[in-house]
């Protein structure tokens, strides 16, 4: 595995390897796998999501939670520090803004939840929490949510395995402990955790997108590049289409203290 130092972007406190994002939007967009029905309506119905409340998708992305969000009724605004990404959100009933966790753009007490899809892990923590607990009304909420591999999968592992040779920075997200973290603030509570089984359907074709979604591979360059799309090339050849790959949806809920 390589390591190099990346130019950081001019935008705030964003980590130096989110400049992968910007490479690879319209991979991700195609490539990711959004959320079960189950799990948004979980969300909706704990963070009380309904017409006249507000919900902050943080670190939204191309919108992927977001756009899952406005059945609800409720008001989405989406914040997004990453132009690529930021342009693929959809402005039918999402408020798209430019900002990070760190920085969030919007006033005090404004906002009934707060979600953040797929980021924690690129957080600053400590400021992230003390600006999401600024945005947030008393007695309201935040939910962590994320898409993990089901390594049962076996194309899940061997993508996985192709991945950990290729990768050009390690993954910030293995790293992470939610629930300590919410431990270690006194701005939340952790309230609970559920897992729902997330089945996501692509093309073969699309394994490739899916491994340039990672900036870990997107921000390879030359042969080192060209060496990892051909191996993700060669297994999206190897498996049927449409391909089938398992995610475990889980979510941790906090209480704003």
């Amino acid at each position: 595995m390589r390591t190099r130092r990346l130019r950081p972007l001019n935008t705030g406190s964003l980590h130096p390897w989110a400049e992968g994002f910007g490479r690879g939007a319209s991979a991700y967009d195609r490539a990711r796998p959004g959320f079960p029905a189950t799990a948004v309506s979980y969300l909706v119905d704990r963070l009380d999501l309904r017409e006249g409340a507000t919900v902050v998708d943080l670190a939204a992305g191309t919108g992927k939670l977001a756009r899952q969000l406005v059945t609800s009724g409720a008001r989405v605004v989406a914040v997004e520090p990453v132009a690529a990404m930021r342009d693929l959100i959809p402005r039918g009933g999402i408020d798209v803004l430019t900002g990070a966790a760190e920085a969030i753009p919007l006033p005090p007490a404004c906002a009934d939840a707060v979600v953040v899809a797929q980021a924690f892990h690129w957080f600053n923590l400590d400021a992230a929490f003390a600006e999401i607990h600024r945005v947030l009304r008393p007695r309201s909420r935040l939910a962590i949510v994320r898409n993990r591999r089901d390594l049962d999968d076996p194309v899940q592992r061997t993508f996985e395995e192709i991945l950990g040779r290729h990768r050009l920075h390690p993954s910030l997200e293995a790293q992470l402990d939610v629930e300590s973290a919410l431990q270690a603030t006194r701005l939340f509570g952790f309230r609970e955790q559920r897992s729902f089984p997330n089945e996501h359907e692509l093309d073969a074709d699309d394994v490739v997108a899916l491994a340039v979604s990672e900036t870990s591979i997107a921000l390879l360059e030359g042969e080192a590049r060209n060496a990892a799309l051909a191996d993700f090339e060669r297994l999206g050849e190897r498996v049927p289409s449409p391909l089938r790959l398992r995610y475990t949806t889980e979510i941790q809920v906090a209480d704003r203290w």
